[in-house]
């Protein structure tokens, strides 16, 4: 065991070492990721779940062995980190964002775009992007943005929108 922890992060090795040694002394199983400096990959991410195993020594048990399942899980991180990343800056850009999924109902959607067109992130979920603006003067122009975006082709147009509160207003879209 302290030649394993030895290759572990000195960020994670504390915590790592306090997890399993917790675990030890209340007879649970543990799960813990950290990282671990391979020789020729750098540093990996892994998801290690085990369980500590006891044999009776006099009037004790005491700890003898780690039963585990090592998880390489170093791409998941990678892409957890570009998520974290994308996510910041489309939560921080002055351009309106809207995702959707692949039968075009939002997901979610940043504070410029609620402030733009005043649809509330919240009650937007799961709606069709088309149905929050139908009955706009450039609907017509959005469904068909929509239909090419459905067929795998992105598109730009400037399109006139209507505001929940009657208001009009010309934007860029782009999908």
């Amino acid at each position: 065991f302290e030649g394993w922890l030895k290759r572990i992060s000195p960020l994670d090795a504390p915590r790592v070492s306090d997890i399993i040694r917790v675990a030890s002394h209340s007879n649970r199983t543990y799960a813990v990721e950290y990282r671990v400096h391979h020789e020729t990959e750098g540093w990996r991410w892994f998801r290690e779940r085990g369980v500590v195993s006891f044999q009776m020594e006099g009037e004790n048990f005491q700890p003898t062995m780690i039963d585990a399942v090592l998880e390489d899980i170093t791409d998941l991180k990678l892409e957890q980190e570009e998520l974290a990343a994308l996510a910041l800056i489309a939560s921080r850009t002055d351009n309106a964002v809207c995702l959707t999924d692949p039968a075009g109902r939002v997901q979610w959607t940043n504070a410029t775009f609620q402030r733009l067109t005043g649809h509330d992130g919240h009650a937007s979920r799961g709606r069709a992007l088309g149905e929050l603006f139908a009955g706009s003067p450039g609907e017509g122009v959005l469904q068909r943005l929509l239909a090419e975006a459905m067929s795998g082709h992105g598109g730009r147009a400037e399109i006139e929108l209507s505001h929940p509160e009657g208001r009009s207003y010309w934007t860029n879209i782009e999908i």
